[in-house]
């Protein structure tokens, strides 16, 4: 009688839990321009200001737990992800605007977060190829607390900007 009783609970302890139903798979991309740049030259460093944005960054995504980091080859850009991607332990992988798709980025880290840092012209254009949908507009030269939101979970996508300033 004992060993019924401990097959019976165990079968209703164990057996009957509801974890039998997959888990959600939720990609989530967010997307920034880099921060103020210090000066108008071919590759400027970032201003005071601009460092200072790059740590709110870090602050406002501290939540946040990132796979990957992705950002164009340029000062303005890598010093607006690091210290998100410092706070994160990971290394920041360089790419080419003309050659990068949301949809590759999305299919090689699905089920992850990652963090994009891009340029006024190229994070919308970005994100509107990708809904296949002309949605967000370049940004204005002086705007630079967008923060732009794509998620998907099991195939549907939905996507929102907040201004952070």
């Amino acid at each position: 009688m004992k060993i019924n009783m401990f097959v019976i609970l165990t079968i209703v302890l164990f057996g009957c839990s509801s974890s039998d139903e997959p888990k959600p798979v939720k990609t989530v991309i967010y997307l920034i321009r880099h921060a103020e740049k210090a000066d108008s030259s071919a590759n400027p460093n970032l201003s005071a200001a601009g460092l200072q944005r790059a740590n709110n960054w870090a602050i406002i995504l501290q939540d946040v737990t990132f796979s990957s980091f992705y950002s164009t080859n340029y000062n303005r850009t890598l010093q607006t992800i690091e210290p998100t991607a410092n706070s994160n332990d990971k290394e920041v992988e360089l790419y080419n605007p003309a050659n990068f798709s949301l949809e590759d980025v999305i299919a090689a880290h699905s089920g992850t977060n990652v963090m994009i840092v891009g340029h006024s012209n190229t994070i919308p254009q970005l994100i509107n190829t990708y809904l296949g949908s002309n949605i967000y507009p370049e940004m204005a030269e002086t705007e630079f607390g967008n923060l732009y939101k794509i998620t998907i979970v099991d195939g549907v996508v939905s996507h929102e900007m907040t201004v952070h300033n």
